[in-house]
């Protein structure tokens, strides 16, 4: 049953109140964003990346969809009655 429920709602979007609506261009950069997050934190952790290389890590998540990424939560965002 729930199975089936996942299944069938595959096309829905989840808001997500720090992200807003989910637009198309979000759903196919949103995981490879997020692994290159993850991959950053996972080298500064083990000592393998600086703290001091933030910037590069930001300039290369802008680069990589992080822009896009803004853009669309930034038009999402202007819709909402605040």
């Amino acid at each position: 049953e729930y199975y089936n429920n996942a299944v069938n709602t595959l096309d829905q979007a989840y808001i997500d109140p720090f992200l807003g609506a989910s637009s198309e261009r979000m759903t196919d950069l949103l995981p490879d964003v997020f692994a290159l997050e993850e991959q950053y934190y996972l080298a500064i952790i083990s000592g393998q990346r600086s703290v001091d290389e933030f910037d590069d890590f930001v300039q290369e998540w802008l680069d990589s969809g992080g822009a896009e990424i803004t853009e669309d939560v930034n038009a999402w965002y202007a819709t909402q009655n605040n």
